[in-house]
């Protein structure tokens, strides 16, 4: 304001270059943690795994489920089949076998009992598979798991059942006694 005896020390998080009559922020991807900037290149390029919005001061790690590359002004959802389980990430993860990973997962879920999934990258329950007739598949299974003999199991099983009394069965893999 006019009347002015001095200059104020230009604020964390943004720069102001010779003559300047106010702060400029920072611009996004970029972040400054101390008074007295003199230009954009005195903020610091935002670290891979960090986002910084326009005007930061400090970097704010990505959460779990989400990663960053260099100078980010925010963080990236891992997509459907990946996954990331740890903060300040710089990358996602497939997907296991036996469990499946939707948008933004920081944990790979498990293929309900009943069901498998042999390969990497599913993205939902229903890319698991029933678990054939005459096996077994307990939660997070990668393949099914033939029913010893004396026991059997329709599709979709869990587990297999004990052949009751009077009946029999000599086969491993069987759909009934």
């Amino acid at each position: 304001s006019s009347g002015e005896t001095s200059c104020v020390v230009c604020p964390v998080a943004h720069y102001c270059f010779a003559g300047s009559t106010a702060p400029t922020a920072c611009p996004a991807g970029t972040y400054r943690s101390s008074t007295g900037g003199t230009a954009s290149s005195d903020c610091t390029l935002c670290p891979e795994g960090s986002a910084c919005g326009s005007g930061a001061s400090a970097h704010v790690p990505c959460a779990a489920g989400s990663y960053s590359l260099a100078a980010a002004a925010t963080c990236t959802s891992c997509s459907a089949g990946t996954y990331q389980s740890s903060s300040g990430a710089t990358a996602c993860v497939d997907c296991p076998a036996g469990s499946f990973c939707e948008l933004g997962a920081s944990v790979a879920l498990p293929c309900a009992a009943g069901s498998y999934r042999a390969t990497i990258g599913a993205t939902a329950q229903t890319d698991c598979a029933d678990c054939p007739a005459g096996s077994s598949c307990t939660a997070g299974s990668v393949s099914p798991v033939a029913c010893d003999p004396g026991s059997y199991s329709a599709s979709g099983a869990s587990a297999c059942i004990g052949c009751v009394a009077g009946k029999y069965q000599s086969a491993s893999g069987a759909t009934s006694c």
